[in-house]
């Protein structure tokens, strides 16, 4: 396959997305310091909008199906 000029990014097909969603909080569980309570609460609120958008897309895809079976 020959490499496209400017995709050198790495990751997911040159995109520079790693899918480390929810991964890359390195804390222990009896840390207590205020950046690792920081950075897991921002670690779960991307979780929460990362699921809501895989409903999203679910939902939408099945209301599409929905309106194109009832013409």
């Amino acid at each position: 396959m020959a490499k496209m000029r400017g995709m050198n990014n790495g990751g997911v097909f040159g995109t520079g997305i790693f899918g480390m969603f929810g991964t890359v909080v390195k804390c222990d569980s009896k840390d207590d310091s205020m950046y690792c309570n920081l950075a897991k609460f921002i670690n779960l609120i991307f979780m929460f909008l990362f699921l809501a958008f895989i409903f999203y897309i679910i939902y939408y895809f099945f209301k599409t199906i929905k309106k194109t079976k009832g013409r």
